[in-house]
């Protein structure tokens, strides 16, 4: 499933390489935002986080971020896994045609 690709991706130290995204979940304690600017241990942030439903099992969630900012698609599922909506946004901004 999609939740567990992201956690071999997000715990694999390769993943680190040039062009492979680093996803990190959304209640990890070393996240930040500061407005609208988003830290990973007090450096700007690239790669993606993912939220998990309360279950834990399913990915609730997922946007991807680029030197702090918004950056790529974020994506918002149903609890059966169903895409539900997807937003794009580019260097922080609001771009494209929301779908839902």
């Amino acid at each position: 499933s999609l939740l567990i690709f992201l956690i071999v991706i997000g715990c694999n130290p390769s993943s680190k390489k040039k062009g492979v995204p680093v996803y990190i979940n959304s209640v990890n304690r070393n996240l930040k935002m500061d407005n609208g600017i988003l830290f990973l241990n007090n450096r700007l942030f690239s790669g993606i986080v993912y939220t998990l439903f309360s279950s834990g099992k399913d990915t609730a969630e997922t946007a991807g971020f680029l030197e702090g900012k918004e950056n790529g698609f974020r994506k918002r599922y149903y609890p059966n896994g169903q895409l539900k909506e997807v937003r794009e946004f580019e260097n922080g901004f609001k771009v494209g045609t929301y779908r839902a």
